[in-house]
C-alpha cells in the first residue's frame, strides 16, 4: 500500500543537510560519489533516487536511506572523507545506534570434525566460564573412540564436567553406573607434559601410515604455548592424524605462529574489556564486518558481551572465516 503522506524536511533527520541532496514531496535524491547504485551525469556526479512510492510509510523509506548510508560509509572509505560534515556527523549517529540482535542454539555447539587428519581446537575463556565444562563435552561427543591425554593441574575437574555431561544423555542413571562410565571413558591423565607420549604418537603413526587416532588436550596449561613441540602439534602433526584441544584464559597466550592454524576457536565470558579487545584484534575482526559491516570497536566489545554472558559462546570457524552462536 503506497502512503499518501508527503515528505518534508522535518519528516528526514538529516534534511537540514544542504548538500547533497534534493528533496520534495514525492522522493528523495542523493547526489555525490557512490559506486553502489548510480547513473552517470553529465558533470560527473553520481545520483541515487528513493521513490516515496515504493514505501508505505516515511519511516520505511528514512530506515532504507540510513542502510543505504551505513553502506556507502562501509565501502566507499576515500570518498566518504569528502561528504559534508553535517552528513558525516549523521552517519556516526547511525553506527552508535545500530543495533545487533544475535539467535543462539541452545545445548549443542557443532563442529565439522575431520576424520582424514587431526583437528586443533581452541577454547578461550576467564575462570568459571565454562571452559573445562566444553572440553569435556566435545571430548565427549567427537573424541571418545581417539586414544586420548588430557593434561591438567585439576583431574577432578574434568572427571565431574564428563559426569555433567553423561548424566544430561541419561538422567536415570545410577552413581555407580556414572562413575563406572565416566571410568572406562576418561583419558589418561597428567598433571604433566610429556614430550615423548607425542613423539611416540607422531612416530608410531609414521610407522603405520596413520592408523590411529590421538588426541592430546591442555586444560589451562600456561606456559605451553611457548613449548616448541606444542606449536609443532597445532603447526603439522594434524598430518599425523594427531588432534588438539586446549584451553587458555586469554587468547595472546596462543603463539603467533599457531593462531592461524586452528580449526576453531570457542569463545566465552572473559572479564577485561582489555582482554576481549585482544581477542577481537586477532580473531573475531574480520568474521564480525563480514556479518555487520564497519562497526565500532566499542560495538564489537558490547557485541562480544552480550554473546559470551551467562554462559552462551561464540564459534569461530577459521576455515570458512565464519562465526555462530550458542548456550551451554
Amino acid at each position: 500500500m503506497q502512503s499518501t503522506e508527503k515528505i518534508t524536511r522535518e519528516s528526514c533527520s538529516w534534511c537540514h543537510i544542504k548538500d547533497p541532496k534534493e528533496i520534495n514531496e514525492r522522493n528523495i535524491r542523493l547526489s555525490y560519489h557512490d559506486p553502489i547504485k548510480y547513473k552517470e551525469t553529465k558533470n560527473g556526479s553520481r545520483i541515487e533516487t528513493f521513490y516515496y512510492d515504493d514505501y508505505t510509510s516515511p519511516e520505511e523509506m528514512f530506515k532504507t536511506i540510513d542502510d543505504y548510508l551505513l553502506n556507502f560509509q562501509l565501502k566507499n572509505k576515500d570518498n566518504y572523507n569528502k561528504l559534508p560534515r553535517r552528513l558525516k556527523k549523521h552517519l556516526a549517529t547511525l553506527q552508535k545506534d545500530k543495533k545487533i540482535n544475535i539467535p543462539f542454539v541452545q545445548g549443542d555447539i557443532n563442529l565439522n570434525i575431520q576424520r582424514d587428519t587431526g583437528n586443533t581446537i581452541a577454547i578461550i575463556g576467564s575462570s568459571q566460564s565454562g571452559k573445562s565444562y566444553l572440553m569435556s563435552y566435545i571430548y565427549l561427543k567427537y573424541f571418545t573412540l581417539y586414544i586420548s591425554t588430557l593434561y591438567t593441574q585439576h583431574p577432578n575437574s574434568f572427571i565431574e564436567n564428563m559426569k555433567i555431561n553423561l548424566r544430561k544423555d541419561e538422567p536415570t542413571i545410577s552413581t555407580d553406573e556414572l562413575n563406572i562410565k565416566a571410568e572406562n571413558l576418561s583419558p589418561i591423565i597428567s598433571t604433566m607434559f610429556f614430550e615423548k607420549v607425542v613423539t611416540s604418537e607422531k612416530t608410531l603413526n609414521q610407522l603405520c601410515e596413520n592408523k590411529y587416532k590421538f588426541l592430546n588436550m591442555f586444560d589451562d596449561q600456561i606456559r605451553i604455548s611457548s613449548n616448541k613441540l606444542f606449536n609443532d602439534l597445532i603447526l603439522t602433526y594434524r598430518n599425523a592424524h594427531i588432534s588438539t584441544i586446549i584451553c587458555m584464559q586469554y587468547s595472546n597466550l596462543l603463539s603467533k605462529q599457531s593462531r592461524a592454524n586452528y580449526n576453531y576457536i570457542v569463545f566465552l565470558h572473559l572479564n577485561t574489556d582489555e582482554a576481549i579487545i585482544v581477542c577481537i584484534k586477532s580473531f573475531l575482526e574480520s568474521p564480525i564486518k563480514k556479518l555487520f559491516g564497519n562497526i565500532s570497536m566499542n560495538q564489537m566489545i558490547e557485541f562480544y558481551r552480550s554473546n559470551t554472558k551467562k554462559y552462551k559462546y561464540i564459534l569461530y570457524n577459521m576455515l570458512l572465516n565464519e562465526i555462530s552462536f550458542g548456550i551451554l
